[in-house]
């Protein structure tokens, strides 16, 4: 997948981040969804996991 840039995010008081809704709509991650965390240098990678969605395939 190529790497789409969505919106810039600021961590929060308690050191959380919301997923912006493109990206959550564009992996169809929804409440619920599994997700592993990964961190690889300095990134931080949200890789959907389980049973693939039903409208995308993804």
């Amino acid at each position: 997948m190529e790497k789409k840039f969505i919106k810039e995010r600021v961590i929060d008081e308690l050191n959380r981040i919301v997923l912006p809704s493109d990206a959550r709509d564009l992996l169809c991650l929804e409440k619920g969804t599994k997700v592993n965390v990964f961190v690889e240098g300095d990134r931080i990678i949200i890789e959907r996991i389980g049973e693939p969605c039903p409208s995308c395939g993804r």
